[in-house]
């Protein structure tokens, strides 16, 4: 259930709201078009540098910590569900 959550969270971005997904869907494809290519991001921390001079540090800090936190219990769960084959 976790893991699915995180995927529609992460990958969707979905929070409920069926309209703000095909909202996010045209949008993305407009920008597409627009720009003239991929929207994808393949230069580390270039969005990261962008929130940092734009919004300033304070909501750039947030937005890190707003990414990280989601995949804290993942980090649990893992070696419970893939318990080490090593024999003690």
């Amino acid at each position: 259930m976790y893991i699915a959550l995180l995927i529609n969270f992460v990958v969707f971005k979905f929070f409920g709201n069926v309209e703000d997904v095909i909202n996010m869907a045209h949008d993305n494809y407009e920008n597409v078009h627009r720009l003239g290519g991929s929207i994808s991001n393949f230069i580390p921390f270039r969005t990261i540098n962008s929130y940092s001079s734009t919004m300033g540090i304070g909501s750039s800090f947030i937005n890190i910590i707003g990414n990280i936190i989601p995949f804290i219990p993942l980090g649990f769960l893992i070696p419970i569900v893939f318990p080490s084959k090593k024999s003690p």
